[in-house]
């Protein structure tokens, strides 16, 4: 994690984080004010590398190895004196978010998070502390006058459920949440949010209300009586791990999938594709950066097979849920196997 520190007694922050929806890095924009014109010295984790620093004003700020005043090792950018500082950088998300199922448990509780739905969460940690000189904290704790910390998720994530280890207002609106405090010497700043993504599911729940079991063959849901009936077909596209390429097996497979299809009666085929949750590492990675490309891929050849063998492409719409949405638990290489699939929804 970050620290940032000033040498006063008092000033005011406020940051906007802006989370990639790969979950791969985040973007920080950071502006600190202070009453008095003097430097500042932001601490960062030893290991942090300064080319994440896009952007920072006042110029010609000095990074250097150090200690903070409490004698932890730490990345030193020291500015010159001014009134306003200024900081633009692009992180890596390690720095901010872990799965759910690694945080401690007195943080889960609070967050109101259970080994229900651990597995389905993601948790964002940000941090805002006031360290200052050891001699000057004997006589005073240094506070921030206050604090604004505003996280944006994109289209797609939902925030869950915050916590902040300081006394604060909370707001969010759609997928930005604010946090909002005052005189606070430091605070550190939980929340826990999921993905959840416009799939099939979503509008099955949409569309009927409730949820229906699924059939042994074929689960078909009938919607209200002004919404769409959609029904879920048996076949679906195995693939092997880290492949999204068709084979001669598939084919025949989606073949008989386009042939079964009325397709002058229907609305729409939907064609979604999952992944299981192994990491994309080496070269791999350069075509797939994440498990989101990897299924979109896989749905992107289907859609493309089903358009040669005739089918209307105004009425093919492609989803992907990357590796969000499993079918079956991912505790054994089977059950993985299944997931690593592409499923039809076919829309009347």
């Amino acid at each position: 994690m970050i620290d940032l520190t000033l040498f006063i007694l008092s000033y005011s922050r406020e940051d906007v984080y802006y989370i990639d929806p790969s979950l791969r890095s985040v973007i920080v924009f950071t502006t600190t004010k202070r009453p008095q014109k003097g430097g500042l010295i932001r601490y960062y984790v030893p290991e942090y590398d300064p080319n994440y620093i896009v952007y920072a004003k006042p110029d010609n700020y000095v990074v250097s190895k150090c200690k903070d005043p409490l004698g932890n090792q730490r990345l030193c950018v020291e500015f010159p004196p001014s009134f306003s500082f200024t900081v633009l950088q692009r992180d890596s998300a390690l720095l901010y978010m872990m799965p759910a199922s690694q945080v401690k448990e007195e943080i889960l509780q609070k967050l109101n998070i259970t080994k229900d739905n651990v597995n389905e969460l993601y948790v964002m940690k940000a941090s805002a502390q006031l360290i200052g000189d050891p001699e000057r904290r004997r006589r005073s704790i240094p506070l921030y006058d206050y604090v604004s910390l505003s996280f944006v998720f994109p289209y797609g994530f939902q925030v869950y459920s915050y916590y902040s280890t300081a006394e604060g207002k909370w707001k969010l609106v759609g997928s930005t949440l604010n946090y909002y405090s005052m005189r606070i010497p430091q605070a550190e700043i939980y929340i826990a949010f999921k993905p959840v993504y416009d799939t099939i599911a979503r509008e099955i729940v949409r569309a009927t209300g409730e949820e229906k079991e699924k059939k042994e063959e074929v689960v078909s849901v009938e919607a209200k009586t002004t919404g769409p009936e959609i029904t879920i077909l048996k076949e679906e596209v195995k693939f092997p791990v880290g492949v999204a390429e068709l084979t001669p097996e598939d084919k025949e497979m989606i073949r008989k999938v386009y042939s079964s299809i009325n397709w002058n009666e229907i609305k729409e085929v939907i064609v979604e594709g999952h992944a299981d949750p192994r990491p994309i590492r080496g070269e791999l990675a350069k075509k797939y950066p994440s498990n989101w490309e990897l299924s979109v891929f896989r749905s992107l050849n289907v859609v493309k097979y089903l358009i040669e063998l005739g089918a209307p492409p105004e009425k093919i719409r492609i989803a992907a849920a990357g590796e969000f949405r499993p079918k079956y638990p991912n505790d054994n290489e089977t059950n993985m196997a299944g997931n690593r699939r592409v499923n039809f929804y076919v829309v009347k």
